[in-house]
């Protein structure tokens, strides 16, 4: 958040695509080694749907950034915390 704040979208981009890789290839797979555990049908047709959905809307907003040579804008950040909340709403009947 500081890099954000300070103009640095650079650094604030990296950490969070570092973290998120870091995430997914260590963490998850630790976590699977320690104890392996069977995952619903939901989670591949919802879960993983919309992570790659919304890698693929990331992936192009940034490449159309770089290509228009100007840094992501606030209102797609508004969108990614907007899907961000929709993907809770989805969840909240399976977690009820």
């Amino acid at each position: 958040m500081v890099s954000a704040l300070k103009g640095h979208t650079d650094i604030a981009l990296g950490n969070v695509l570092g973290s998120n890789l870091f995430n997914l290839m260590l963490v998850m797979t630790a976590a699977g080694l320690i104890q392996p555990s069977a995952l619903e049908a939901a989670v591949f047709s919802r879960d993983y749907l919309c992570m790659a959905a919304l890698t693929l809307l990331l992936v192009a907003a940034i490449g159309l950034a770089v290509r228009r040579g100007a840094p992501l804008a606030r209102p797609f950040g508004v969108l990614l915390l907007a899907c961000y909340g929709g993907y809770y709403l989805l969840l909240a009947p399976a977690l009820f």
